[in-house]
């Protein structure tokens, strides 16, 4: 969405642009010990760059090196995990033979009530998807859970320094591993070499998203997604050199593009038209593929279990008539008897 807002920046204020990413790591960047800093914000120091355009969030550490823009959008922080193995719905194992004759025989008639309106699917075909954590709650009381975070990014210097209960959980973690603290998240070809099996890396969810994608399309299939639950929604800004010329002229016109609606425009323009890995998504793709069932293929066994049961029944009733009649008939002899 960077490049689709200063392409209309650069329209609008008829200026050209090279886009120079740091050398080092592409972050915003964190502090050095010896006062200087790395990725976007070390170029800022240095009057490397007129501007940043990747997004970033305020942070009191830098104001002394750059100045930030008026917003531009407003962000929210997700999970990206371990795209979860599907598992199905079964029966076995599940219930004694009493339960299981039960079971068919209120199956059988549910079935029959439904049927001619279509208006049972069948469920134990839809597909089950439990992924190693749902919320950042989740990850942060999880022990068999790893906790990836960027180095230099916003949500990392947010997290670190936050004193929320719940982060603060997950910053201690961090100090404990500082090696999960990782900087080639942006610079691997394929995302998911880095989020596997027990590991889940904290982002941004629009970076998120974009590196889904870019996994997606070099697996052909699904090998991470984002966890439902996002948190932390800020603001995100463009950032300047410390007292730039431009910043005044940039922050007017961001302003304009608000008003005449042209940022909800790029943020429209930049969302993915479709998730092939949103788990919610592929829940419902799923379930709408799920046709009614057929009385005479997929429900065969259902209602012969269901006639034998009630065959049985019928006969047990019957025994159960004849047997009453014979023991009334042997007690009517047995008083006769008695009386003579």
């Amino acid at each position: 969405m960077e490049k689709i807002v200063l392409d209309i920046l650069s329209n609008h204020m008829r200026f050209t642009y090279e886009i120079v990413p740091p050398s080092d790591i592409l972050s915003s960047g964190y502090l050095q010990r010896n006062g200087s800093w790395t990725g976007t914000t070390g170029q800022l120091q240095r009057r490397e760059v007129d501007m940043c355009v990747t997004w970033g969030a305020p942070s009191l550490a830098k104001t002394s090196v750059m100045d930030v823009s008026y917003p531009v959008v407003y962000v929210d922080s997700s999970i990206m995990i371990p795209f979860p193995r599907q598992k199905r719905l079964t029966l076995r194992n599940q219930a004694s033979t009493f339960r299981m004759t039960l079971f068919v025989s209120v199956f059988g008639v549910f079935i029959i009530t439904n049927y001619y309106t279509a208006s049972y699917t069948s469920m134990l075909s839809s597909p089950n998807f439990k992924p190693i954590v749902n919320s950042i709650e989740d990850l942060a009381t999880s022990d068999s859970v790893k906790t990836l975070l960027i180095k230099g990014s916003s949500t990392d210097e947010y997290i670190m320094s936050s004193t929320d209960p719940t982060l603060k959980k997950i910053s201690d973690q961090m100090r404990r591993y500082p090696e999960r603290r990782i900087l080639d998240a942006y610079t691997v070809e394929d995302i998911s070499t880095v989020v596997k099996e027990d590991s889940a890396l904290i982002i941004v969810k629009s970076n998120g998203e974009s590196l889904i994608e870019q996994s997606y399309k070099i697996n052909k299939k699904c090998r991470v997604t984002l966890a439902e639950k996002t948190f932390f929604s800020r603001q995100q800004t463009f950032s300047y050199p410390k007292k730039s010329p431009i910043a005044k002229e940039i922050d007017y016109d961001l302003l304009l593009l608000h008003q005449a609606g042209l940022i909800q425009y790029a943020e429209k323009r930049a969302q993915m038209g479709h998730n092939p890995c949103r788990i919610s998504d592929m829940k419902k793709a799923q379930s709408e593929k799920i046709a009614p069932l057929k009385l005479r293929n997929q429900m065969s066994a259902a209602f012969v279990f269901l006639s034998i049961g009630f065959g049985l029944g019928v006969l047990v009733f019957i025994g159960e008539l004849i047997a009453a009649k014979i023991k009334k008939k042997s007690r009517i002899i047995s008083g006769s008897v008695t009386v003579n």
